[in-house]
C-alpha cells in the first residue's frame, strides 16, 4: 500500500504553482489553507485575490498539476476556492 502524502509534502510542491497576475507562488502568498492528506486524497483550500479572478481554471489545473503525478501518494485532488476580504 502507497503511504499517504504529507501537508509538508504537498505545500513544497504548491510553492511552484505561481498566482498568474501576481508573478509569486500560491504558498508564499498564503493563498493555500486547510491541507488534509487522506489515503491518496487530497483537499485544501485556496483564497482567492478577488472574487472575479478570471484566472481560477489556470490556478486549479495548476494545482493538479503540480500534484498528481508528482507527490507520491496523491491520486486524487479537491480544491475548493474561496475569496475573503480583510478589514485592518
Amino acid at each position: 500500500m502507497a503511504q499517504s502524502p504529507t501537508a509538508a509534502a504537498i505545500e513544497q510542491a504548491l510553492s511552484t504553482v505561481m498566482e498568474p497576475e501576481l508573478h509569486r507562488d500560491i504558498v508564499s502568498l498564503h493563498m493555500v489553507k486547510d491541507i488534509r492528506c487522506e489515503g491518496g486524497a487530497v483537499s485544501l483550500k485556496v483564497v482567492l485575490t478577488t472574487p472575479a479572478c478570471p484566472l481560477t481554471g489556470r490556478i486549479e489545473a495548476d494545482i493538479r498539476a503540480a500534484l498528481v503525478g508528482q507527490v507520491p501518494g496523491v491520486e486524487t485532488v479537491s480544491v475548493c476556492l474561496l475569496y475573503t476580504s480583510r478589514c485592518v
